[in-house]
């Protein structure tokens, strides 16, 4: 390789601290294996009506460009996204059941209701425990945004579980190392 002003020498030996001397170009599919490997998987589930189904296609769109991986709903996924129907009772059934399943998928997942069931019945969406995010009709473009906001809120609520049960079980320890030494006193 020649040398342009150090320029390229520079830029090799600044890969080479970062990947540990291996070779570059397996250095960089190391790397693009560990960015696919830590992309969030979303599974994506559409109801009703033609408009939905460019809807659901639009929000694929959306997650894909956001760096989510989309899979097919019935495999294991950190993002179920049904976009509801509302049009007859039936139809409310049917998003409901599809909410609890993906619910019953993965617990640990993000379940968002998208679309008519939530515009018309957000008071039993609402108290309905299966679903993580409502997003009416007119707020689907703003998926990718909601689903980082929830996900660093719910680390934050973690990190902060986290704290309270290690200061708790400090206490515990303490509580405990005392009444031993007191007890080994008697």
């Amino acid at each position: 390789m020649e040398k342009v002003n150090g320029t390229i020498t520079n830029f090799t030996n600044k890969c080479n601290r970062f990947f540990g001397n291996l070779p570059l170009r397996e250095a960089c599919q190391q790397r693009e294996k560990e960015r696919v490997c830590n992309m969030r998987k979303a599974a994506l589930h559409n109801l009703g009506c033609k408009v939905n189904a460019y809807e659901t296609e639009s929000m694929r769109r959306i997650l894909t460009e956001a760096g989510y991986e989309i899979v097919p709903f019935e495999e294991p996924a950190d993002v179920y996204v049904i976009n509801t129907c509302s049009v007859t009772n039936m139809a409310d059934r049917k998003s409901r059941q599809m909410l609890h399943r993906a619910r019953k998928r993965n617990p640990d997942s993000v379940v968002v209701a998208a679309g008519c069931y939530v515009q018309t019945s957000k008071e039993h969406a609402q108290a309905d425990e299966a679903i993580d995010i409502l997003i009416g009709n007119n707020r689907k473009h703003e998926l990718a945004g909601l689903l980082e906001r929830f996900f660093s809120e719910r680390e934050k609520q973690r990190s902060r579980w986290r704290e309270k049960t290690i200061v708790r079980g400090c206490f515990w320890w303490k509580t405990l190392q005392k009444k031993g030494f007191t007890r080994s006193l008697a």
